[in-house]
């Protein structure tokens, strides 16, 4: 775990695939993502809300007003990409990241591409 402006332990992440989650520090909110290229993906998304082009409304604003030093990374799993998509619906569930967190609703938008 650690803060999503620490490029030193961004570069530590695995470039292989995971499952992980950026929350918050002062409030229960996660956005939970999955990704093939875990590092990238990472990055991917420190680099959109500094431009203030992030896919999630929700974690864009929360970025906006409390900024980067109140967000911070962790890797919930890493291994198989096959177990993937089973795993981030879990996490989805676990930190209801949909409902009460930083996912945006089914249908509303995200990313293919990591």
């Amino acid at each position: 775990m650690f803060c999503l402006n620490d490029t030193e332990g961004l570069r530590t992440l695995t470039r292989g695939p995971g499952v992980y989650s950026i929350f918050s520090i002062t409030e229960p909110k996660h956005y939970v993502g999955k990704s093939l290229t875990l590092r990238d993906r990472i990055w991917a998304h420190r680099n959109a809300l500094r431009r203030v082009g992030h896919h999630s409304y929700k974690l864009q604003a929360y970025y906006t007003q409390k900024g980067e030093t109140n967000l911070y990374v962790s890797v919930l799993d890493a291994g198989e990409d096959i177990y993937l998509d089973r795993q981030e619906r879990y996490y989805f569930a676990i930190y209801d990241s949909i409902l009460n967190g930083f996912n945006n609703p089914p249908g509303y938008g995200g990313n293919a591409r990591y």
